[in-house]
């Protein structure tokens, strides 16, 4: 949902506010806390719960559940009729909702008619289909019509269905003839890819003869050098856990010493395949 503010909401020629007079409002503090980084300076983000009594020419609010049985047990939370009010009516002159249409349509009752009043006073010209897509979007049930060619081709029986996705996009995209003199190894170690160890300290020297591994490698095949290495960071699996986060930091770190270009996608994020791309050009 942030993607889409950014990439889509912020963009939109009919939306008339600079940055100081637009508010971002959430009911989760980390969504709140993770705007104030992603979204555009003096943009003021925060909980629907601490943004009373503030008002904005623009107001854009995140609803951040998507569709899933395990989210959908903090329905209650998020479609609470005072929290819906508070977000509303901090706008003067413009509201944006980013939501899963499907799970507050159907069975949200505060947000669902909240929905139902912008389709119905705004004859549905108001109402957009974004076209941000993430090739992680194929973890869920539901995800865009443009995946489904990458869909057929995913094993499901692969041990994670994440890298699995992403091999997928790879595959394709190296198969593009501006990118073929390019190939990949999955799953490799490394120490083989490194040629020296002089320069690293002793804990990044045990973290790699700890069997440190590296998601995907993308080399020249003439020459067999690396061009790219791409990770994939599944987000329950790095964003709450201490511990796998320093692990990453050192693994950065190393590939940093050693010049080697890499790029980290997270599985909550979006556009990978414009982000390998352009890694590639």
């Amino acid at each position: 949902e942030l993607d889409v503010i950014v990439e889509e909401v912020l963009n939109n020629p009919d939306l008339a506010a600079d940055s100081s007079k637009i508010g971002f409002v959430t009911p989760y503090r980390k969504q709140a806390d993770t705007a104030g980084r992603q979204l555009p300076k003096g943009i003021e983000s925060d909980t629907v719960h601490k943004y009373q009594g503030r008002e904005k020419d623009l107001m854009i609010l995140s609803t951040v559940l998507d569709n899933s049985w395990m989210e959908q047990r903090s329905l209650e939370f998020v479609d609470d009729p005072h929290m819906v009010n508070v977000a509303v009516s901090r706008a003067v002159r413009q509201f944006v909702l980013v939501t899963d249409h499907d799970l507050f349509f159907k069975k949200g009752k505060n947000i669902g008619d909240l929905i139902r009043y912008m389709q119905y006073s705004t004859l549905d010209e108001n109402i957009i289909e974004s076209q941000v897509v993430s090739v992680f979007d194929l973890l869920y049930k539901q995800y865009s019509r443009k995946l489904l060619p990458l869909k057929v081709k995913m094993n499901p029986k692969a041990r994670f269905q994440s890298e699995e996705a992403l091999r997928v996009l790879l595959e394709e995209i190296l198969a593009q003839p501006e990118y073929n003199r390019f190939s990949y190894v999955q799953g490799m170690l490394l120490r083989n890819l490194l040629n020296s160890l002089e320069n690293l300290s002793d804990e990044e020297i045990t973290y790699i003869n700890n069997r440190a591994s590296l998601d995907f490698v993308v080399f020249y095949k003439q020459d067999k050098t690396c061009k790219l290495v791409v990770e994939v960071d599944g987000f329950s699996f790095h964003e709450n856990r201490p511990e796998q986060l320093r692990r990453d930091a050192l693994k950065d770190a190393i590939l940093t010493k050693n010049n080697i270009p890499f790029l980290r996608l997270a599985t909550n994020g979006s556009g990978e395949r414009e982000r390998i791309i352009h890694a590639l050009q």
